[in-house]
């Protein structure tokens, strides 16, 4: 049966903010949990987000973190640059009327030097994802310039201001950005041009909990209803969905959470859903597409 939604699985490891829950044993600990889940369910086909920011700047780019991010790599997985700028600040860095996200000369040099970083240590980044899904025609222009062709930062519907996230009239679905406007699917994409795969929503409203396949915000029964609405999406426009389903590393130790994570990943495959990496939603996208064009 060909796929009806193919989906990636997004991993945010963002440390807790608690001196407790920051030490370097206790993210380990939820990472490797993490891991292995991953690949038990999804085949290792996860995009796990690798974390900078003011209070954090160079901490996940080094031991013990490089080490994880070869393994995560090596199982199947994907990395992704997300930086959070606004939540995790120094007393130097806070600011309290905007967010960094609208900042473009900051945002321009955080991104390509930790996209440098990562490919000189042979670990590329394949896509990016904003804090809090933060984005802006600046920064996809950015990630155009510096070779990252994807982003999972999109949450159809939904806006917040003051996270610099704005996704009132984005498609539903995967797309490619028009040069100009993220917001809008372009109709003849160039080869540099940024694929966007959103957040699954259920196009019935914009919380977060309720809407979404944000796993930690929701509950299974609310997922299943969310999955079930991007199928019947897909049966009523007649092609595939591409969606990306969001998860962090801080509920893995909760026995409730992790079930639900195991519980929601088999009811998506089971119910015509197909788990793969950002890269490869791309090319099947591009196959199917070519394919419908060839038909003409």
């Amino acid at each position: 049966m060909v796929p009806l939604v193919y989906f990636v699985v997004v991993i945010d490891g963002d440390p807790s903010r608690s001196s407790v829950g920051a030490n370097d044993h206790y993210i380990m600990e939820r990472y490797n949990i993490t891991l292995e889940l991953v690949k038990k369910h999804i085949d290792g086909k996860g995009a796990m987000c690798v974390h900078t920011s003011p209070r954090y700047r160079n901490r996940f780019f080094l031991s013990p973190f490089i080490e994880f991010w070869e393994s995560w790599v090596k199982s199947g997985g994907e990395l992704i640059l997300h930086p959070e700028e606004d939540v995790y600040f120094t007393p130097n860095s806070r600011q309290d009327d905007d967010s960094y996200y609208n900042d473009s000369e900051h945002m321009e040099h955080i991104i390509r030097l930790k996209v440098e970083q990562m490919k000189t240590i042979g670990l590329p980044f394949a896509a990016f994802r904003g804090a809090l899904f933060g984005l802006t025609n600046h920064i996809t222009a950015v990630l155009s310039k510096t070779g990252l062709h994807l982003d999972l930062s999109g949450a159809p519907g939904l806006v917040l201001p003051e996270r610099a996230a704005d996704w009132s009239s984005a498609p539903p679905s995967g797309y490619y950005m028009s040069k100009n406007s993220y917001l809008k699917s372009s109709s003849r994409p160039a080869k540099d041009s940024v694929f966007e795969i959103p957040l699954g929503w259920d196009g019935q409203g914009t919380d977060l909990s309720r809407n979404y396949l944000f796993h930690e915000r929701s509950t299974y029964r609310r997922l299943c209803k969310v999955w079930d609405a991007v199928v019947e999406r897909s049966k009523r426009n007649k092609t595939p969905q591409f969606v990306n389903f969001l998860c962090h590393t801080y509920s893995m130790r909760n026995t409730k959470l992790r079930t639900q994570l195991e519980d929601i990943l088999d009811y998506m495959k089971q119910k015509n859903g197909k788990p793969v990496t950002a890269v490869e939603a791309k090319k099947i996208y591009n196959n199917i597409k070519k394919t419908a064009d060839d038909g003409l």
